[in-house]
Order: structure tokens, then sequence, then C-alpha cells
């Protein structure tokens, strides 16, 4: 599945840098292994392709999806999650960044994926950045969470969507946006382990 290799990639990208860290203690045989199971990901990731979906998207399946009815595409399902962690590990060509801005965004033919929960947002909010759309990764941050920001009987962020029938408020994960926006539109960065090393580069 699109999800499981999209996440494998991403934490085994993760493991491998720390591996490299001194101290580490991982073997040149676990580092091998990990660069030829990335290494394979990478050169196979195209398989994911749907060109008439210009996404990246995999057959739909009923038990892919805890929502599953309302996420039908046809026979397909575009999960803009996906599709942004994509973007952030390095999985998917800048060529196609412009159809992932599409999914994000959408057309004027066609209405944006929003399939993520309030947490996942994060990730497409951040893919944004990455890919250089700036004020579309503002733009996607106001649509999704203006009617919550404006809310008068709540003073936090909530733990999902439907705050107002479902869950508590007060959840950090709710804010994911808001790291994003510290890193790409304030521009506050570390250089360099620890801090050693930083910028601050807005983007005005």
């Amino acid at each position: 599945l699109l999800t499981h290799n999209v996440w494998w990639y991403t934490s085994a990208k993760a493991v491998r840098q720390l591996a490299d860290a001194e101290g580490s203690g991982a073997t040149q045989e676990q580092k091998d292994w990990l660069d030829s199971r990335m290494k394979s990901i990478e050169d196979n990731f195209y398989k994911f392709w749907n060109g008439d979906l210009q996404a990246y998207a995999v057959p739909w399946s009923e038990s892919s999806w805890t929502n599953a009815t309302s996420l039908k595409n046809g026979s397909h399902v575009v999960d803009d999650r996906m599709n942004a962690l994509g973007v952030i590990c390095g999985l998917i060509p800048e060529e196609k960044y412009p159809a992932m801005r599409n999914v994000f965004m959408g057309t004027e033919n066609s209405p944006s994926y929003e399939n993520a929960s309030i947490y996942m947002e994060k990730y497409v909010i951040e893919a944004l950045y990455k890919m250089g759309y700036a004020e579309d990764a503002m733009q996607r941050s106001a649509k999704r969470h203006m009617d919550m920001v404006n809310e008068k009987e709540i003073s936090a962020m909530p733990e999902h969507w439907d705050y107002r029938t479902n869950g508590s408020v007060g959840h950090g994960w709710s804010g994911g946006g808001m790291i994003a926006m510290s890193r790409y539109a304030a521009g506050i960065e570390p250089t360099e382990p620890g801090y050693v090393a930083w910028h601050v580069i807005p983007q005005m």
C-alpha cells in the first residue's frame, strides 16, 4: 500500500540519519540494509502515480479506510496525507509539484482533497511550503482552521474537525500547522544539530 511505503520510508530515513550519529552503535551491515530498502522504494515509487487522477494513488479498498464511503473516487482514492508525506520525505520529484499543488488546493474543475485529520493537516501545509507554494499553504490553513479559530466558545485548538460534536478541546496536535508556519513562514530553523547554528529567513 502507498501508506505503508511512505510511512516506512519516512521512518527509515530518520533512522538512517541517526545511524551516522556518533555513538549510535549502528553497524555497517545495518546501514547497508537500510540503504538498500530505501533505494528499492525510491526506484519503485513511480508505480503509484495515477495519470488519470494526476496524483499518487492506489486502488480503492474499504479495508484501507475508516471512512471509506465518503472517500471513494471512482475505483481509486487520492490520499492528500500520503501525497504530502511523499513530498516532504523526498519521494515525489519536483516535476510533479504542480500536480501535488492541485491535489491540495484544487482546480477550477476539481475540488481539493481534504481527507487529512486535524493532526495530519500539518503535513499538507508543510508540503505546500516545501514546494514553494507559501500563499497556498496559508490559504489552505485558513480554509481548514478559520472556523475553529473564530469560535468564541473555546480558546484552544480542538481534537477533531467536528469539534462541536466530537472529542474535546485543548490538543497540541491540532496546532501542527503552526509548526510549519514557524519553520517556513517565520523561517526559524536549526541548520546544525542542537541549534548550534540556526537561521531566521521569513517569507515576507
